[in-house]
């Protein structure tokens, strides 16, 4: 073992398992893979294999083994116990790799350094995430085990991007941290539809919520329960089926008699046929607080159920809040009783929620993606890859931009750029207009090529739709790209492109569309005849910003498998400026509340509406301190802006502040953000102000509920009612804990989900795949 061509991975997992669930299932598949290819799994157990597990095992290749007593009992392990059997294992099989997957640090790093003293080969270390890494506290930062345990192993693997965030902000680089999401099999279940509630005696139009996991206190099922009980109230139909056993189970079952829902709390026990009971279920409902990429959700998802779970670990990641399930804040049995109600009030509901889960499922925790992952990252960091080298991509990005700031989205260019050159790849841009110097001298130094096609608009705001087509159809010409991307709304002259670059002969170039403007849902027509649905014929992909664009192109009729959805993101703030600055040079108190909305001062983005809500804050007894809003951009409503102000008596409070190239420093100099455009996706500046940890109110127009989560990190006002705005902002300017705390959940969600790293990623991932490189 261990060859020159051969590679033999040790992987270290203190499981106990006696049925094939999720995780023995991605062992499997993985050793299936590496085995097929001449390579060598080998797995240790923290106890014996059992149940239809060994012959899996066998199937697959796999050679097992397991070190007594290290699994501990209800899951909490004896980790020194597997230092002196770990070594033993190494000396005997001679890895090439040691992979370890459970969560005791310290006994890692000394087996780490052990097998360095006593072999001369020593193999190479990788820790993989087994439970959710909180972000650190100020000594964390710079004291950790994690931190300490970078000292023995060469790479780390999370399965979620927060996970990833909470390594980073310990020292751990990122070039030794690979995400993979944990993941499940297809699974279609084989028993008659009905079967669970027959074997219940329950009735067949009851509604089946349903509870997996170990009965330990970190699952916090009393909460489900207690959730369920206020729901039962409402909802005579609905039943909770709580999976599982462990220490727990007769508080549980006590709390469920407390409550008087015995008769409608189930507890079934430790199953083996979790997925079969999903497929029969409406819901899963998740109550724990401590968790990372949750394999029962995504079980849930694969099997077309929504999920309302608890924010913990890759929640947000997994479920999209508000789409297909629901995520509410840690610890908030309230919340978590109002989604759970929303959800099993209404099978429309639920049916439309399932279908986004099973989609996502399939795009992000399929298990297939997951295994072929760990066997990749394995023989690359042995330097054994068998994939083929690497071909040079060619990707022509059309955006309608004149780069007039150094704004997010310039940003993302010249990231989406140094990354696509990093690989060897080649990212060429195309602009409406001549970026200002900083832009262009960012683009340079970033090895960035880009054209002017000066026909395609006469001014900042001002597009000539038409005036693209030959001039983009000159420059593919020019460049030969592999893949072109049009970011601009007006669908016709792109369709015109595409049919006419097919005709000259150009017809190996993948196109794909990239959502520009709100895509609202279709009315009757719209749903069998839109420009956008023309477009799904000759279009080879579509990129959605934020789910609701991808459902609304669903609607259209653009089939799901040419969709992707990739947030609009930001980079983390870096400000050299002393705090106070921005008061200082304005001349606003250090006690006054600073609003502040960023965007072009054009009818659309309704900063009338900022100004007559604002303009009621002076009438609410509750406003003690003084406020001011910063208006940030330009734009053709600037001196009509400005006479309202004055009819609203309010000029002395309101700042025109322009253009801004320093709009990342200002934001974490104010207090709240406003947001009041019908017509968005997903909003740069909401996820800015995220970033810079400040809570937001906003109108609801394309992602806001997916950026902001109505009452953790912000309020989403749905009718457009200024005293009601007024209202929210009036309630965070009196209330400096709420706004704190908000600010706080805002900046947790945007590390979670907007962050540069994955947009980057999942655009070169899709570039390269529409260009036929893997």
């Amino acid at each position: 073992m261990g060859g020159e061509d051969a590679m033999t991975i040790l992987f270290f997992c203190n499981l106990s398992t006696e049925k094939l669930g999720a995780f023995e299932h991605l062992i499997i598949e993985t050793g299936r893979r590496l085995s097929a290819d001449g390579d060598h799994l080998v797995v240790i157990f923290g106890a014996a294999p059992s149940g239809p597990v060994p012959e899996a095992l066998k199937q697959a290749g796999i050679a097992w083994g397991h070190i007594k007593g290290w699994s501990g009992e209800a899951g909490i392990p004896n980790g020194w116990r597997c230092v002196r059997p770990a070594l033993k294992a190494i000396r005997e099989y001679k890895p090439d790799l040691v992979a370890v997957h459970f969560g005791n640090e310290f006994p890692v790093l000394v087996t780490s350094f052990l097998t360095r003293l006593l072999m001369r080969r020593a193999p190479f270390w990788v820790w993989h995430q087994r439970q959710q890494i909180v972000d650190p506290g100020f000594f964390r930062k710079r004291i950790s085990r994690l931190r300490l345990l970078g000292l023995g192993v060469g790479h780390y693997v999370v399965s979620y991007d927060g996970g990833r965030n909470s390594l980073l902000a310990r020292g751990i680089k990122s070039a030794s941290i690979t995400r993979i999401y944990n993941a499940v099999l297809d699974y279609k279940s084989q028993k008659d539809q009905g079967w669970l509630r027959r074997e219940l005696n329950l009735p067949m139009d009851s509604v089946l919520a349903a509870n997996v996991g170990w009965l330990v206190s970190r699952k916090r099922i009393d909460i489900t329960i207690r959730a369920f009980a206020k729901v039962s109230q409402k909802l005579p139909s609905i039943i909770l089926l709580v999976v599982g056993d462990g220490p727990e189970r007769a508080a549980l079952e006590a709390c469920a008699v407390d409550l008087g829902v015995a008769e409608r709390v189930r507890f079934l026990g430790a199953r083996n046929d979790v997925r079969d009971i999903l497929a029969e279920c409406d819901c899963l409902v998740h109550s724990s607080i401590a968790e990372t990429c949750t394999n029962v959700v995504n079980e849930s998802m694969a099997a077309g159920i929504p999920a309302v779970i608890m924010n913990a670990g890759a929640a947000e990641e997994q479920i999209a809040s508000g789409v297909s399930g629901f995520v509410v804040g840690p610890h908030d049995e309230q919340a978590l009783a109002e989604k759970l109600e929303e959800v099993m009030r209404s099978k429309e509901t639920r049916d439309q929620m399932g279908l986004v889960a099973r989609r996502k499922w399939k795009e992000l925790f399929n298990l297939d993606v997951t295994a072929a992952e760990h066997c990749d990252l394995y023989r690359q960091l042995l330097g054994r890859t068998r994939l083929p080298p690497s071909v040079p991509t060619k990707t022509l990005f059309f955006c309608n931009l004149i780069p007039l700031k150094t704004g997010a989205y310039e940003k993302l260019l010249e990231s989406l750029g140094r990354e696509f050159r990093k690989e060897g790849d080649e990212l060429v841009l195309v602009f409406s207009g001549e970026p200002i110097v900083p832009v262009a001298e960012s683009l340079r130094a970033a090895g960035i090529r880009w054209h002017i096609l000066k026909e395609w608009a006469d001014g900042p705001g001002v597009e000539r739709a038409w005036g693209f087509v030959l001039p983009a159809l000159r420059l593919l010409r020019l460049e030969r790209p592999d893949v072109a991307v049009v970011h601009f709304g007006n669908e016709l002259p792109a369709l015109v492109t595409i049919l006419l670059s097919r005709l000259m002969g150009m017809g190996k170039v993948k196109w794909v569309w990239q959502q520009h403007q709100q895509v609202r849902d279709p009315n009757c027509v719209t749903k069998f005849i839109s420009r956008l649905r023309l477009h799904g014929f000759f279009t080879h992909h579509f990129v959605a910003v934020y789910e609701g664009g991808r459902e609304s192109m669903r609607k259209r009729g653009i089939p799901l498998e040419k969709i992707t959805v990739i947030y609009n993101s930001v980079t983390p703030y870096t400000t050299t400026r002393q705090k106070g600055w921005l008061r200082q040079e304005l001349g606003i108190g250090p006690e006054d509340v600073i609003l502040v909305t960023i965007g072009s001062l054009i009818p659309r983005k309704r900063i009338d509406f900022l100004l007559r809500a604002c303009a009621q804050l002076t009438s609410h007894p509750s406003t003690l301190s003084p406020w001011h809003l910063l208006v940030i951009g330009e734009g053709p409503e600037r001196q009509r802006l400005l006479e309202l102000a004055g009819e609203l008596g309010i000029v002395d409070r309101l700042h025109f502040l322009g253009m801004r190239n320093d709009v990342r420093e200002i934001l974490p100099e104010c207090d709240i953000y406003l947001h009041a455009s019908r017509a968005e996706t997903c909003t740069y500046a909401v996820t800015e102000a995220m970033a810079a940890g400040i809570p937001a109110v906003m109108l609801d127009a394309g992602a806001a509920k997916e950026q902001i989560q109505n009452g953790v990190s912000g309020y989403v006002l749905e009718k457009e009612d200024s005293q009601a705005f007024a209202a929210r902002v009036d309630e965070l300017m009196s209330d400096v804990t709420k706004r704190t705390e908000m600010g706080r959940m805002a900046f947790s969600q945007w590390r979670e989900k907007f962050t540069m790293a994955g947009t980057i990623s999942a655009y070169r991932r899709l570039c390269r795949t529409l260009g036929g490189v893997s």
